[in-house]
């Protein structure tokens, strides 16, 4: 009865609307044909957000509109943009039947048809749009359909955690590992397309947890904990201007379905690698709580060989110096995570805190063979031990508020993060080093957006930072049979930095196919470094004032094929190591040290791209220019009998290149993604004539290919080479990476075992030749990767998805990501 009233009232509804139609329309009382489209007035507008099952925003699903008397017209269609928000304007009157489409998800077909009619609102607001997971029965087995791999946005790129079989058990550092574009070093340094000038993000913050560096971090942030990464090579100005390459935001798993429910994983793998991680979480009534623990022991195993060639002052060889190290770095670390959002009215507020508790042993043992131009030679051999001990302890306090006026919002953010560190580093039986560090990080930031009117935003906000690193070194050298303190090489460095902001930012439609955003952001900043020692204080003042403009626009092709270009200026400030002038001597014929004069790098950025759709994948190119100033690199130098690795501003530098990604399912049972770039690098170090030029062609490939094999079980392998560079003094060989991993999920997919191959051919492995006139130098780096490792994990509890949570006005997802509209 109610089904048979239901369909009435429908139908009603239909008859009614094109009675207003035809009442309006030219001889519509007499009867006549309603006027052909193309000739009825534009006047309807249609809006949504098309999301997940579980809330999350599907990027670039395809929305069509076609005549509910004859389905097979389409009238009109758009795409929704990377926060699954779509905008439909000018659609002409009458009534539509609305589709909706988007890869790996079911197509849908709205059941009920919209209306636009002149005498009632031409505005139809479809609010949230859920979309139902793929299902699809191949010869008897049940396939559900997985997040794509990497996914293509207008902005950046988005790297699916859960969908990467190899990053299963590992941690953060394997999950950047795998991401095209970004490269890791054997110290852990973390580099985008070539530069280490990046900006690392937890939940789209500063990344308050990670104490003395993102490396250290990366090492121990469980992967089952990351639902993706987020790669954003030119931010708008509502963004920190840091890291003149761009950003990198780890957005951390913080799921709103209903319900009690967790995980558990287990892994353990050569080199005595284990890991543990617990976590929760709890959804009711508003109410959401979460939790974790992990616990992280891994080791990282280096071989290292230098071979040098010393030369005197007529370029003459004088001596011969070869070196070997093995060496264990081994970390162990305890993480806690604890965090709490309710949502009330309009209104929503959240506290997280976190310890980690962390400790790096490492042991090296270098042996040295020195040989005169006579032959005679003079050997030594050192063991070096250290013992590293922190704790870093972060609070955090979010505020948002909603309004009446969609898209209108307030939010607030307040993070306080604290770490304090102990190392102790004996280098053999000639020197001790004891370093007591302590870090402090406040950052506040305050944003607001208010629609102007249907196609047009203007958000403002206001960012305030304070960091502080104390660092105490002190030096004991050998002294007849004991250690004794050596003033002259101890020191206290202090580095401190406030940085005050505030930006604005306009952004909407030009047109139907054009969008655009600029911005300005202004920022004061006032930066100490001071070297404390036993003959008085060297003070190093960088205060300065800053204009950061940018500028997004991006035109729609087809529904299809999108355009995009954007320019932004931005910064890499000098911090920690490279800024630290003390000396470590832990090998007395290689020596590395900061350069407490440095400069921040000032860098202007171009990028033009072209995204196309398939339906069986997407095709997406980007063509970038960077051009720095006073650019901060690596310099390598000789000064007696040894080298110095140490930092420097060179004058100028500028990067032209291009990015290539290819994501495709080839068949119901393959996915694959190939990447390549390509990237001309120059840099031109004028205020020295003892560098030389860097100029030369560096080329990457990456591919990623997934098989479905039979129930439960899927096949992943992944590989990426990387071309010898030039480099300030020298270059740098190429490298090839892979890894292999095998997946079978049981019980109903709450259990999952994983095996995975590290480096399976052993060809991780690289050499660095630097030289001077003063010398030259070979340093090959063998990194041992070649590991296997097995992992469990086990997901409890009962989730409800119906009662997923819907956030209000814009419809984003709660999972911690950037909000960012280009």
């Amino acid at each position: 009865m109610n089904r048979y009233f239901l369909s009435l009232l429908i139908l009603w509804s239909v008859v009614s609307g094109y009675h207003d139609l035809y009442a309006q329309a030219p001889g519509g009382k007499n009867g006549r044909q309603l006027p052909p489209i193309s000739e009825r007035p534009k006047i309807g507008t249609l809006s949504g957000t098309v999301v997940s099952p579980e809330g999350a925003p599907l990027p670039f699903a395809t929305i069509s509109l076609f005549d509910a008397q004859n389905i097979d017209q389409l009238v009109d269609g758009t795409i929704a943009d990377d926060k699954g928000k779509f905008l439909m304007t000018n659609i002409p009157a009458g009534i539509f039947k609305v589709k909706i489409q988007s890869m790996g998800f079911e197509e849908m077909m709205l059941d009920h048809p919209v209306k636009f009619f002149p005498k009632s609102s031409p505005e139809v607001k479809l609010g949230m749009v859920k979309l139902k997971e793929a299902v699809k029965e191949l010869d008897g087995v049940t396939v559900e359909a997985e997040k794509e791999l990497f996914v293509q946005s207008i902005d950046r790129q988005t790297y699916a955690v859960g969908s990467d079989l190899s990053a299963e058990g590992g941690v953060a550092q394997d999950v950047l590992q795998n991401i095209p574009m970004v490269e890791i070093d054997n110290d852990g340094n973390i580099s985008l397309r070539g530069s280490e000038n990046v900006r690392i993000l937890i939940n789209g913050k500063p990344s308050d947890l990670m104490g003395s560096d993102p490396a250290t971090l990366m090492e121990q942030i469980p992967s089952n904990l990351i639902d993706k990464v987020e790669v954003i090579t030119n931010p708008s100005v509502k963004f920190s201007p840091e890291g003149s390459a761009g950003i990198i935001n780890v957005v951390l798993k913080k799921d709103k379905k209903g319900g009690a429910y967790g995980g558990v994983t287990a892994s353990a793998g050569s080199y005595d690698n284990y890991g543990l991680s617990v976590n929760g979480n709890s959804y009711k009534g508003g109410l959401s709580l979460t939790g974790s623990y992990s616990f992280r022991q891994r080791n990282r195993l280096m071989d290292q060989t230098v071979d040098r060639v010393n030369l005197g002052a007529a370029g003459d060889t004088t001596s011969f110096l070869h070196q070997f190290a093995n060496n264990n770095r081994g970390m162990k670390s305890h993480m806690f995570n604890l965090g709490a959002e309710y949502s009330f009215g309009k209104n929503v507020l959240g506290v997280s805190g976190g310890l980690n508790f962390s400790d790096r042993p490492s042991t090296n043992v270098l042996s040295s063979t020195v040989t005169d131009i006579n032959g005679q030679q003079s050997s030594s051999n050192q063991v070096s031990t250290t013992d590293n001990n922190g704790l870093t302890t972060n609070l955090g306090l979010d505020y948002e508020r909603k309004f009446d006026q969609a898209g209108r919002s307030l939010k607030a953010t307040l993070s306080y993060s604290s770490t304090n560190e102990t190392q102790h580093a004996y280098f053999g039986v000639r020197e001790r080093n004891d370093l007591d560090i302590a870090r402090e990080n406040v950052n506040f930031q305050l944003d607001y957006v208010h629609p102007i009117s249907s196609k047009w935003n203007a958000e403002m906000g206001w960012q305030s930072t304070y960091i502080e690193n104390n660092q105490l070194t002190s030096v004991f050298t050998a002294s007849g049979d004991s250690l004794a303190a050596d003033p002259n090489r101890s020191n206290r460095f202090i580095y401190s930095e406030q940085i005050n902001s505030i930006y604005g930012v306009m952004n909407g439609k030009l047109t139907d196919k054009w969008r655009m955003q600029a911005g300005l952001r202004v920022e004061q900043a006032h930066i100490s470094a001071d070297q404390v020692l036993e003959s008085g204080t060297d003070k190093y003042p960088n205060d300065y004032f800053a204009f950061y403009p940018s500028i997004h626009m991006d035109y729609k092709l087809s529904e299809k094929n999108q355009l995009k270009a954007s320019y932004s200026r931005r910064v890499s400030r000098p911090r920690g190591r490279q800024l630290n002038p003390f000396e470590d001597r832990s090998n007395e014929l290689v020596i590395r040290k900061g350069n407490p004069t440095l400069s921040p790098s000032f860098t202007d950025s171009y990028e033009a791209g072209f995204t196309h759709q398939m339906n069986w994948g997407t095709l997406s190119s980007v063509a970038y220019y960077r051009h720095a100033t006073n650019e901060i690199s690596r310099i390598t130098y000789r000064e007696g009998d040894a080298v110095y690795n140490t930092y420097g501003n060179l004058a100028t530098s500028q990067n032209a290149g291009i990015d290539v990604n290819l994501m495709a399912r080839p068949t119901e049972w393959w996915r694959l993604m190939l990447g390549g770039s390509a990237y001309y690098q120059y840099m031109d170090p004028k205020s020295d004539s003892t560098l030389t030029i860097v100029e030369g062609m560096v080329y990457a490939l990456n591919i990623n290919s997934t098989f479905n094999l039979w129930k439960g079980a899927s096949l992943q392998a992944m590989a990426r080479y990387s071309s010898g560079r030039e480099i300030t003094n020298g270059e740098r060989s190429h490298f090839l990476f892979s890894n292999v991993a095998l997946k079978q999920k049981m019980l109903d997919g709450k259990l999952s075992a994983t095996l995975k191959v590290n480096d399976p051919f052993d060809l991780m492995k690289f050499t660095i030749s630097t030289w001077d006139p003063m010398y030259y130098q070979d340093m090959e780096l063998n990194m041992l990767a070649q590991t296997v490792n097995l992992s469990l994990s086990y997901n409890f509890g009962k989730s409800n998805k119906k009662t997923s949570r819907k956030r209000q006005g814009n419809g984003e997802s709660s999972g911690g990501g950037m909000e960012m509209d280009y």
